[in-house]
Parts: structure tokens; sequence; C-alpha cells
């Protein structure tokens, strides 16, 4: 729920996240017996926060200031390197530059490999490490 610059998170959902994400679980009072468990963080780091939710592999269902609701896409529309959610129309333009290696060799080139680490590694994992 956005309450004007932060969006807010209670009860078990707010206890849940506290455990997996980097922010602080404390509580408010809502007139109740006791304080209601809250996380939150402020609207600029939105989106950052949407995305690990999300592939955390939780269903992220937001209330604006004007409440407006919306259910923000699957994990599946989340970049995992930068947590941006991506929307349908991003995905489509993805060209597909990822230059594929070249496995017609049977020699791999190592010529971009640390020669050093590599042959610690080959000391260490022998014939369990396959080089494609």
């Amino acid at each position: 729920m956005r309450l004007g610059d932060f969006y807010e998170v209670f009860g078990k959902n707010a206890e849940v996240l506290a455990n997996e994400l980097p922010l602080t679980l404390t509580g408010r009072d809502c007139g109740l017996e006791s304080r209601v468990p809250m996380i939150g963080f402020p609207y600029h780091t939105a989106e950052m926060y949407f995305g690990k939710i999300l592939s955390n592999g939780h269903t992220l269902v937001v209330m604006e200031n004007d409440d407006e609701v919306r259910e923000l896409p699957s994990a599946r529309d989340v970049d995992l390197e930068t947590g941006e959610i991506l929307s349908e129309e991003e995905m489509r333009e993805f060209d597909g530059d990822i230059e594929e290696p070249d496995l017609s060799d049977d020699e791999p080139d190592i010529s971009a490999f640390d020669t050093e680490a590599l042959a610690v590694l080959d000391e260490m994992f022998g014939k369990e490490i396959i080089l494609r």
C-alpha cells in the first residue's frame, strides 16, 4: 500500500518479506491490542523492491494513493540482473543480440581466461570440469 512517499506492507506479509529482504520489521499502532507488523520502503526504490518480491515467487498487488489497485506481472517478467519489471512490449523488443559460442571446434578457446586460475581449477576438479 502506498502511503505518501512510501510503500508499506503489513501483517504476516511484512514478517515474511523482512526475512527475505534487507528491510527492518517495525510496527504500526492501528488501535488494536498490539502493533501490526510493518515494513516500508521509499517510493523511488519501489521498482527494485517489487522486482525482488516477485523474483522470490510472491504475488504482488499494489494499492496506490488514489485507491487504484493493480497486480504486477509475475516473476517471469522481471529482469533478474536489475530487478526491473519488464513490460510485455519491452520483452518483445529484445532482439536476441547475445552471441552463442561456436562449439564446432574440438579444442575450446581459453585465451580469455586466466591460465593460472584454470590450472588451479584443473588440479582441484580434474575431469569434473567441462569446458564448452
